[in-house]
């Protein structure tokens, strides 16, 4: 996956095989390369070595991105959030989000799907908003302190996807892959 920060003129590349986010400089041509960040380095590595960025998010000052991440090797398959410090280059914090056990063997659904974890900015930078098909909802982090929004129980809230209107015309069809999205009002 790919973003354009047209306030830094930068781009942002997840590689789920190489587990790295690259940070490319757009205003020269061709691009000019200015970090690789590997998300399994380190003495306490922002991802294990089977995690797969798949899309980042950068707030609108530029000042961090958030690539979110699964986590697999086994069921359940996890899924993550990692904060970087677009400044330093650096890993600020990892937010571990959802884990879900998925039919590897007969994959339907959102195995199906080409975007089943998917990342937003707010306009104001005060939230990032995660996606996740596989957990059938989307979950929202607050800028200020890189955390979950909570529910009234104090865990992550998950807004539940719309339900699909999807009737089978035949015994045994499965729905269409759906993706949540979600239009939510706020900063």
């Amino acid at each position: 996956m790919m973003l354009y920060d047209k306030g830094r003129n930068r781009l942002y590349v997840t590689n789920p095989v190489a587990h790295r986010l690259s940070i490319l400089d757009a205003t020269a041509d061709p691009p000019t390369l200015l970090a690789t960040i590997d998300l399994t380095a380190g003495t306490s590595p922002a991802c294990p070595v089977v995690c797969s960025p798949v899309s980042v998010a950068v707030l609108p000052d530029g000042s961090r991105a958030y690539v979110v991440s699964y986590v697999s090797g086994s069921n359940p398959l996890s899924s993550q959030v990692t904060v970087i410090d677009t400044q330093s280059y650096t890993v600020r914090k990892v937010i571990p989000l959802s884990s879900v056990n998925i039919d590897l063997v007969n994959p339907t659904g959102c195995a199906t799907s080409r975007f089943r974890l998917f990342t937003a900015a707010a306009s104001d930078g005060s939230r990032v908003y995660i996606s996740n098909c596989d957990a059938g909802g989307t979950k929202i982090i607050l800028t200020a302190t890189d955390t979950l929004v909570p529910d009234l129980t104090g865990n992550p809230l998950l807004i539940s996807a719309p339900v699909s209107s999807f009737t089978p015309s035949a015994a045994g069809q499965q729905p269409p892959p759906q993706n949540p999205v979600f239009i939510l009002p706020g900063p």
